[in-house]
């Protein structure tokens, strides 16, 4: 009888053991990965580089997360210089908000540059060393900045409906993203900074792509255009 008892016992310690073994916490849920071309399936049914594809991607950029006052302050840096840019427009009939845009990311704004390819050339009697090779020299940089916006790319366009300026400004940095090693990318030039470019893989230098080359130092020319127009600076022709 003692037995039995003992082994009773013996056998509700055994289960009050694992009873109060202390359970494992729950793991927390995986952050979901940062928003990007491939899960931006409003945007999938439009084929890449069409003006339809240009707008629908506008219409779906959104900043990235932490680089809220980086846009902002690449776009005040834009406005900032408005007047001269005003100045370009009316001599060339590019908008205002493009030439700014265009000189951000050739030269971050920087007046010595021209836009052709951020050269610091103006007033040094120089001519332009790198694609496109052999423009200027130039005195000031309106003089620049004209003959930069009276290229083929921008020269041209007689109606500055969105998709058709974006595709424009994408031609104006050159196609490597459409037709390039780059293809398998959205253009940093346009969407650096925002849910429609990745973070990494971009040109480093003219014909030269980098896979691993980070696309996140500077912000993309659409994404200013984006800012602008939610900061009530411009508002821009959509079909």
């Amino acid at each position: 009888m003692k037995f039995f008892e003992w082994l009773s016992n013996l056998i509700k310690q055994f289960f009050a053991y694992f009873e109060n073994i202390p359970s494992k916490p729950e793991s927390k849920p995986k952050p979901l990965p940062k928003p990007g071309p491939a899960d931006l399936k409003e945007l999938a049914p439009f084929k890449k580089g069409t003006l339809d594809w240009y707008r629908k991607a506008f219409e779906l950029c959104r900043i990235d997360a932490g680089y809220e006052s980086a846009v902002r302050a690449s776009t005040n840096l834009v406005l900032k210089g408005k007047d001269r840019y005003l100045e370009v427009e009316r001599a060339t009939g590019v908008p205002w908000f493009v030439i700014g845009a265009i000189h951000f990311k050739e030269a971050t704004c920087n007046w010595k540059s021209v836009l052709h390819n951020g050269e610091q050339i103006v007033g040094t009697g120089r001519k332009t060393t790198i694609v496109p090779i052999g423009r200027g020299p130039f005195d000031t940089w309106q003089e620049a900045a004209i003959d930069a916006m009276k290229g083929e790319s921008l020269g041209k366009i007689k109606d500055w409906e969105l998709g058709a300026m974006l595709m424009a400004c994408e031609k104006y940095n050159g196609w490597g993203y459409q037709t390039g090693a780059g293809k398998a990318e959205n253009s940093p030039y346009l969407w650096a900074r925002s849910n429609i470019n990745d973070d990494f893989g971009k040109y480093v230098r003219d014909g030269v792509f980098d896979p691993n080359a980070t696309t996140q130092k500077t912000t993309g020319l659409a994404v200013i255009l984006k800012e602008l127009e939610l900061m009530g600076e411009i508002k821009l022709k959509k079909t």
